[in-house]
């Protein structure tokens, strides 16, 4: 097996321009470079401050943005972040030492390190720790209903368990291969029964060795270095294999260390090498289950995915066609990641958002929910998200559990206020894997096996399951066939107050759009309004804001809404943060003018999350309204819905509104076509000035019906403005592609312009690679390099001087080392041929008179900067009045791309 060993790799993006046209056939992690430029100027951050910010300057107009933490830097799902100005920067990269990073960023004036910030799992690094929030009053909702049903309680099955190993996993853009081992937990099943369902988990990113004496994470090495063994994170869930195989449903997990080890270069944070590990992993099943190794059923497949291992786990579900040799009917994502903020139509999926997740703290993972409403307008799927207050990032997996794991491992969720240990809130390890293994196997009871008499676990019921032991667990949905409005898509706001009732979208700035200026990590639902965000799907949602009882504000519906056959409203609402409860009843309006005012199920009532207004989430609860009592309306005639206030005050966000009956549509055997991006290398031409290059995608699946998808160039040295696009694709196409401009000239410039790019599905489509790259070669020739002294003799009293030039002007610095060297003959210059004042300021000690000047290690360094041709060293030669005759003084000159360093000699007469 080869070895793979991180690099230091510069956070370097090379500046391009973008305009987007389409050729259609009928029938986008930072752009980064290895070139570095040697600093020119450094800003430090000051003493005290938490690691240590430096603002280097490399080129006009251009700095480095550069933090190093005092200790290692944890390995986590969530991705470090740069803000400069309050601005949210394209990720920075990661160096070998596990403390650095870096990024490069163009800006008119040089940024400032008190507008630098760095952050992790939504704590700010570089400052000194704020104080806890204090515990918030914390509201406990009202009992639920009992579910009649426990999928938490064991079944009639022995169960039995295995290990297995094949064959190392060869991955693009990782060095070494990926370990393929599986933990096996099958059921004892009689003779006379089927061929078990087979559940799949991944584990996410986590550390990957452990057991050095001297280090507890003993470097970036992959495999682990001698001394060491692998994190067996993937035996962290056998709590839940063991419940779901005595229930009689096939496990296995598998492990993903290799990934863990090198997923800090892949561009898209290791989620295609996860997704390429899964579906390996079920190719073999599906072998095993056709020569009958394993009595398995290989076409009802759940995925179970945690951290990075659920968009792992989701790109899985999303790449993989039907005429696989497998399905995948369904899919629980434990506290995902969604970098890519794709989603995979058609396909069941349940959610676990952890309410006190000190790892992927924004709770990111509520976009799969989320982004699956407006994708396709036929997927009936499934989408829910399952809140359960109290719970962390780690705990699901025994393996990351304190007092439970073989390798060191902390709780990542103690925040204080209401998720401090021993909170009334917090749930113990033991309690939060009761709830997971309960919503775990209730989910592959609905997915697998078509188990209804589940659903009012997911569907935004108010139930308890008892092997959960009390847990607050909350939920809303979207899919099953409901019918919907949306706001600001097929309904609008109307309102008597100014403002009072609104569509909004958004989060964060000063935008009057925005549904809330509170931090990316607090609202999950939107995305931070900005430059590089303008081309990320996100959805508007209906705000209500009342200052007395009885006050309201509309929706009124763009077309008749017939509801004569539901039994419910369910409204997905998200209550702001301000203090106190609120309550509200629902106004229903018909085409005649006529009205019902109906009361939620708990008495309309919506408790804020806990938590202060800056650390609190801005989540969705389910207001649910029955119908029953809507009397005097035309129910199938609906053009109108009120949100009335019957609290004093209060603000809520209304994302969507289903209608919801008892019939649960079937879920369509198909998949979503795939655009899928290839990456081009392209010369870069003779052209002076902007050129374009095609980008071509294919699109994989049959394409029924218009989709859009959107891009943008992660360019963080146009971090204010960055190039993106819409793009339509009509219906029936196959082939297409996306013209991107760069710039070009005729001069040497780096060899490879990496412009990289990011790909969001917006309708109908998604991408199948989510960061495409256009390389851009540089074609001209070097220029050649001449190394001369300026004069070859010169008398005391001038100066001696050496020149270094191109013969041309090129697009990079070109380095330049020199220093004075020994020529062996007895007339060379001394210190006392040197001016004591530039001598002072050349070295840090002067060395006793008469020392020779090669003695005294004095050495140059320069640079030709871009556009430029030349960079100048001279020496200046005092006039003493001596008569010595002619001395030497030479210069051992290096110059970068020019070849062996060189040798030139100045002689020096008596003035």
């Amino acid at each position: 097996m080869g070895r793979a060993r991180r690099t230091t790799v510069a956070g370097l993006a090379l500046v391009v321009n973008l305009a987007v046209g389409m050729t259609l056939a009928p029938g986008v992690a930072p752009a980064t470079g290895s070139t570095r430029a040697p600093a020119l100027d450094v800003t430090l951050s000051a003493p005290g401050a938490r690691g240590s910010w430096e603002v280097s300057l490399v080129a006009p107009g251009t700095y480095r943005l550069t933090w190093r933490s005092p200790t290692d830097l944890p390995i986590t799902s969530a991705r470090p972040e740069f803000r400069l100005a309050g601005v949210l920067l394209p990720a920075p990269s990661l160096e070998a030492d596990g403390r650095t990073l870096s990024l490069v960023v163009t800006a008119d004036t040089e940024p400032q390190v008190a507008d630098l910030e760095v952050s992790l799992s939504g704590r700010v690094l570089d400052r000194p720790r704020a104080a806890r929030p204090s515990p918030a009053s914390y509201a406990e909702p009202r009992a639920g209903d009992p579910l009649p049903v426990d999928p938490g309680v064991r079944g009639p099955y022995a169960v039995t368990s295995s290990d297995y190993e094949l064959s190392d996993l060869v991955v693009p853009e990782l060095d070494a291969p990926v370990e393929r081992i599986g933990h096996v937990v099958l059921p004892v099943l009689p003779e006379t029964a089927g061929p078990a369902p087979l559940v799949l988990f991944l584990h996410g990113r986590h550390d990957y060795c452990y057991g050095h004496p001297d280090d507890p994470r003993p470097g970036p090495d992959w495999p682990c270095p001698a001394g060491t063994r692998p994190v067996p994170s993937q035996l962290g869930y056998r709590y839940v294999q063991r419940l779901l195989a005595s229930q009689g449903y096939a496990t296995v997990s598998i492990a993903a260390n290799g990934i863990n080890a090198q997923d800090w270069v892949a561009r898209d944070g290791g989620a295609d090498a996860r997704a390429r590990l899964v579906r390996s992993h079920l190719e073999q099943w599906a072998a095993w289950a056709a020569d009958g190794t394993y009595d398995v059923d290989p076409s009802r497949v759940v995925l179970v995915g945690h951290s990075r291992g659920g968009e792992g786990v989701d790109l899985a579900s999303l790449t993989t066609p039907l005429e696989a040799p497998y399905r995948i009917v369904g899919q629980v994502l434990l506290a995902p990641t969604d970098f890519a903020r794709a989603v995979a139509a058609y396909v069941p999926t349940v959610v676990m958002l952890p309410y006190c997740d000190g790892d992927v703290f924004d709770l990111q993972g509520q976009a799969y929910t989320d982004r699956a409403r407006d994708l396709a307008a036929d997927d009936t799927a499934l989408r829910s998200s399952v809140l359960v207050m109290g719970a962390n990032h780690n705990f699901f997996n025994t393996e990351w559990t304190p007092g439970l794991s073989a390798a060191p491992s902390w709780d990542d969720g103690d925040l204080g206020g209401a998720c401090r240990p021993g909170s009334e809130t917090r749930l113990t390890a033991a309690e939060q894997r009761a709830v997971g293994r309960t919503w775990i196997a209730g989910a592959v009871a609905f997915m697998a096996a078509g188990d209804r008499s589940v659903l009012p676990m997911f569907d935004g019921s108010d139930v308890e399951v008892a092997s959960a032991g009390g847990a607050d667990v909350r939920t809303q949905a979207l899919g099953l066939g409901r019918s919907l409005r949306r706001p600001g898509v097929d309904a609008a706001a109307v309102s008597e107050v100014p403002r009072a009732s609104r569509i909004c979208v958004g989060k964060t700035g000063r935008d009057e759009r925005l549904c809330t200026t509170q931090s990316d990590s607090v609202a999950p639902h939107w995305v931070a309004q900005g430059a590089w965000s303008r081309r990320v799907p996100t959805s508007p949602a209906w705000q209500v804001t009342w200052r007395r009882t009885g006050a309201s504000g509309g929706l009124l519906l763009d077309r008749p809404w017939d509801l004569s056959e539901a039994t419910r409203l369910d409204l997905r609402t998200v209550v702001a943060p301000e203090p106190g409860r609120v309550r509200l009843a629902v106004r229903l309006h018909d085409g005649s003018g006529a009205t019902a005012l109906l009361t939620p199920e708990a008495d309309g009532v919506l408790r804020r999350l806990p938590g202060q207004v800056w650390w609190t989430k801005l989540l969705a609860q389910t207001l649910r309204v029955p119908l029953a009592g809507a009397s005097g309306i035309d129910l199938s005639d609906v053009r109108r819905v009120d949100l009335v206030g019957r609290s004093d005050a209060g603000q809520v966000w209304v994302l969507d509104l289903a209608a919801v009956s008892e019939e649960i549509a079937p879920v369509p055997e198909k998949r979503l076509p795939l655009v899928l991006f290839r990456d081009v290398r392209v010369p870069e031409g003779d052209a002076d000035g902007t050129t374009t290059a095609g980008l071509s995608f294919e699109v994989v699946g049959d394409l029924t019906s218009p989709a859009r998808f959107t891009f943008v160039v992660l360019d963080p040295r146009n971090y204010r403005a960055p190039q993106s696009a819409a793009v339509r694709v009509p219906a029936g196409t196959t082939r297409g592609s996306v013209d991107v401009a760069y710039a070009a000239d005729r001069r040497d410039d780096l060899y490879r312009n990496p412009i990289v790019l990011n790909v969001f599905g917006a309708t109908g489509v998604m991408p199948g690679r989510f960061t495409p790259v256009l390389t851009v070669l540089d074609d001209d020739p070097a220029p050649t390099v001449t190394i001369r002294a300026a004069r070859a003799r010169i008398v005391e009293g001038a100066l001696a001087r050496w020149v270094v030039e191109r013969s041309e002007p090129a697009d990079y610095y070109t380095g330049i080392r020199a220093r004075v060297v020994d020529d062996r003959s007895p007339d060379q210059l001394s210190v006392d041929d040197l001016p004591s004042g530039w001598l002072r300021h050349h070295v840090a000690v002067v060395p006793p008179a008469g020392t020779p000047l090669h003695e005294v290690d004095l050495r140059f360094f320069g640079l030709i900067e871009p556009g430029e041709t030349a960079d100048r060293f001279a020496i200046p030669v005092r006039r003493d009045g001596l008569d010595e005759g002619a001395e030497t003084v030479i210069l051992r000159i290096r110059v970068q791309k020019a070849g062996d360093p060189v040798v030139r000699t100045v002689t020096v007469g008596d003035g």
